[in-house]
């Protein structure tokens, strides 16, 4: 497999789409944490204290949709051009292509993890460094990397059982975004208040009415349930991630660390699997 993976990290240092991507996920990381850092200087008047643990993780949500777009095009070659093929007449196992197309793809989603974490540093100069603990600080930056492997697992999964090459791009593509929603729906749900007050119109000016219950707050056990589903998907902690300076206790840590490996195992040794029994044109 030492080959394999040798001749795909050489193709995945020439190809001009990667370093692209990267690229723009760098440039894109820098404009969304200095528009963050304009809103601070404009609510600063204001007597806002706005901080770069708020805007730091701000691009990760987007991360699903360059991780599809870039598995994508580094797979679809294997089936368009034969590759596949080659690596099987050459002697290559099934598991040992898939392993090495995985391995590879995880180096490449790594890296882009990299290019938006160090386009983030363009905040501290305005805002200053990071305000949450340390040890905060680094269950985030595992949070990052473990949710992209996650995420990486699964488009690659997509990408060797789907031999047609715009197909699988536009499925990879469609399942980021159904997951960025699903994440998003699950968040707003938990922030739902129990008690909501409604602004009362007088004489005097507006005051808030007594409290009454929700309607739209998730009781237990959905709240607990829903909870969970938005702490496993990957795509969940990454929205997590950008809220991070509101709701502290964001993560469940020892779930979070536990869940995303074993998705990665999961899928990784699914994915072998099943394109080992799959039939070959």
């Amino acid at each position: 497999m030492r080959k394999l993976l040798s001749a795909n990290l050489s193709r995945l240092w020439k190809s001009r789409a990667f370093w692209l991507g990267l690229a723009a996920v760098f440039g894109l990381s820098v404009f969304s944490v200095l528009i963050n850092c304009r809103m601070a200087m404009l609510d600063a008047e204001s007597g806002f204290d706005y901080t770069l643990d708020a805007c730091y993780f701000s691009f990760m949500p987007a991360l699903s949709l360059f991780f599809s777009a870039f598995i994508s095009l580094f797979l679809g070659p294997e089936y368009s051009d034969g590759g596949l093929r080659g690596k099987i007449i050459a002697g290559h196992s099934r598991t040992d292509i898939y392993l090495a197309g995985l391995l590879t793809c995880m180096a490449g989603t790594a890296l882009y993890d990299a290019a938006c974490l160090a386009g983030g540093l363009t905040g501290i100069p305005f805002l200053g460094v990071w305000q949450m603990s340390t040890p905060a600080l680094m269950l985030c930056m595992a949070t990052v990397f473990l949710s992209s492997l996650t995420l990486c697992a699964i488009f690659v999964l997509i990408g060797f059982l789907w031999e047609n090459r715009a197909a699988a791009a536009v499925a990879s593509l469609l399942l980021a975004i159904g997951l960025i929603l699903a994440g998003s729906i699950l968040y707003n749900l938990l922030c739902e208040p129990e008690f909501s007050s409604g602004v009362v119109i007088t004489a005097e000016g507006m005051t808030f009415g007594d409290p009454t219950p929700n309607p739209s707050y998730l009781a237990e056990p959905l709240r607990t349930v829903c909870r969970v589903l938005l702490n496993i998907l990957p795509t969940g902690q990454a929205i997590m991630l950008t809220n991070v300076a509101e709701d502290e206790s964001f993560v469940m840590p020892l779930l979070e660390l536990i869940a995303s490996p074993l998705l990665v195992l999961g899928f990784s040794a699914g994915g072998a699997a099943l394109f080992h029994r799959k039939g070959l044109k």
